[in-house]
């Protein structure tokens, strides 16, 4: 947009009005080849010429690229929204980490499908296979009210807002992962939790051709569709399973690059 106005910025004047002496770190900061840093997001803040928000937003977006852990990141998110100007913009994101912070929220929505339901946190709480508190079964039920996940008829009963959740954001990737770790997790305790009767777990090992892991994978996307069309069917709900498949990589392509100690530093520098 600066460019635009100006014509004549290249990298280089830009990178002298960040202060830096080579126009390389401002070059691979704009391609995304380096996250920016907390200094970086000063610099570049005042040489836009950024508002005070402007700029406290932007040091926002840089802590959360640099934090680590998942409940940090959520906080920062939710601290992203104090301001009204950018609160609609991360409002699908932070809800997606309130949903998916834990495995409990995703269960419970699922629950109140069920023709028993009771909108009651130790009834829940019972329910569950994997036994939970009451207080994050109420916790969870407030989690999924506040963030739309679930609302209340003209009875006031609790209903699914929608079917099918379906993300819509780049960073909702993060919490999606956190999610699905949870999720392996609980499918490793099936193993000693539940008879067969509740659970089928099937591995395969399997060395095959790249092309061979595309056509898995395109199957497999076949399959959750058709598992969907399954679940829509007009059947009494008795009780709420989790379906896990996962495909994955255990060696490297040919091609690969060399995952050596000093390849690795140097993606890292």
């Amino acid at each position: 947009a600066r460019k635009a106005e100006t014509p004549s910025l290249t990298h280089r004047t830009f990178s002298a009005q960040c202060g830096y002496k080579s126009s390389g770190g401002v070059s691979l900061l704009m391609s995304g080849r380096r996250r920016m840093s907390r200094d970086a997001a000063a610099r570049v803040g005042k040489a836009l010429d950024l508002t005070l928000s402007e700029r406290e937003h932007l040091r926002r977006m840089v802590e959360f690229s640099l934090a680590d852990e998942f409940e940090e990141r959520a906080s920062i998110l939710r601290s992203m929204t104090a301001a009204k100007r950018f609160a609609e913009d991360w409002r699908g994101t932070v809800e997606a980490y309130e949903f998916y912070r834990d495995w409990t929220a995703p269960v419970l929505r699922e629950l109140v499908s069920l023709p028993d339901f009771k909108e009651d946190p130790e009834w829940i709480a019972a329910r569950v296979h994997k036994k939970i508190r009451t207080r994050d079964a109420r916790a969870a039920l407030t989690r999924l009210l506040r963030t739309g996940y679930l609302e209340r008829d003209k009875d006031g009963a609790l209903r699914l807002s929608s079917p099918i959740i379906a993300t819509k954001s780049e960073l909702q990737s993060e919490p999606l992962k956190n999610f699905h770790r949870e999720m392996m997790k609980l499918a490793g305790e099936a193993l000693d939790t539940q008879g067969r009767d509740q659970r089928d777990m099937r591995v395969i090992t399997m060395a095959i051709s790249e092309s061979q892991a595309a056509r898995l994978k395109a199957m497999l996307t076949h399959f959750h569709k058709e598992v969907l069309e399954v679940v829509a069917g007009d059947e009494p709900i008795e009780t709420v399973y989790q379906l896990n498949t996962q495909l994955f990589a255990l060696t490297d392509p040919p091609d690969a690059p060399a995952h050596t100690e000093a390849a690795l530093a140097e993606e890292e520098a």
